[in-house]
């Protein structure tokens, strides 16, 4: 009864993950998400590139991010995200191998919405990779940046 009273759209994730095959794992996890398309970027520099520097379209409803990236660091690109309007309300699920205290404190820091450490069985990954897409893409009512930009003006 719910999903029919939520309106069925396509939603954007991108997947910013250096690593081919967490890459890959993910994106295939992500298949079970009918409703989610997925753009991968390989490194920071890419992420901002499309995120800040030259974005075109509208603002990902989900944003996946890996600390560890080469040429810009992921911390970096968490923090130019939130400096940004157009999108410092998009969620950002920031997913480690990492379970060091450090890498914790700077992702919430730099107001991460969530640090997720990436299991190491399939099947772990299939299970967080579900409740990632249902809780940020089915039940989190986030606003909506044309909006927040109409309410911001008035």
């Amino acid at each position: 009864m719910l999903e029919s009273l939520q309106t069925k759209k396509r939603r954007n994730i991108l997947l910013v993950e250096d690593d081919l095959a967490h890459a890959e794992l993910l994106q295939r996890c992500l298949q079970d998400c009918p409703d989610a398309q997925v753009e991968h970027v390989w490194d920071g520099e890419e992420a901002l590139n499309c995120l800040v520097d030259r974005p075109s379209g509208p603002a990902p409803d989900l944003i996946l991010l890996d600390l560890r990236l080469p040429k810009v660091p992921g911390d970096e690109v968490l923090r130019r995200i939130r400096a940004e309007k157009r999108l410092d309300a998009t969620p950002v699920v920031v997913l480690s191998s990492s379970q060091a205290e450090e890498d914790k404190l700077l992702a919430y820091r730099h107001c991460a919405n969530s640090y997720l450490i990436k299991p190491m069985e399939f099947s772990r990954y299939q299970e967080m990779t579900a409740a990632i897409t249902d809780y940020w893409l089915r039940w989190n009512s986030s606003p909506d940046p044309s909006n927040a930009k109409r309410s911001a003006l008035q």
